[in-house]
């Protein structure tokens, strides 16, 4: 299995951050995806286009930065109950990688 964390940090990736996903669903290769979202791009899981996105691709798990959430003013309650909130999204990704997966940043 192929293991994938894309990294999305800026709002104006996320065309080409969704574009990746539907890439990597399409393929035959049997993938584990994640997505974590830090820094401003935060905000996009507010928008409706973003979270039919989300509820759309189950098998990809989407997580939002605790601390860019709280910089950013966005309430864990104003996610959808799709998205994991992690503590610290730098971290996160450190993790991922450890654990053998592919850092991608759109």
């Amino acid at each position: 299995m192929l293991k994938i964390v894309l990294h999305l940090d800026k709002s104006e990736k996320w065309l080409t951050l969704s574009t990746n996903v539907k890439n990597v669903e399409s393929s035959p290769v049997e993938t584990d995806v994640y997505v974590v979202v830090n820094g401003l791009a935060v905000r996009t899981f507010l928008q409706a286009d973003v979270r039919r996105f989300i509820q759309q691709h189950p098998q990809v798990h989407f997580e939002a930065c605790k601390n860019a959430l709280d910089a950013h003013h966005v309430s864990v309650a104003d996610l959808i109950p799709e998205i994991k909130v992690v503590p610290n999204g730098v971290i996160e990704i450190a993790q991922l990688e450890a654990k053998g997966f592919g850092y991608i940043k759109p």
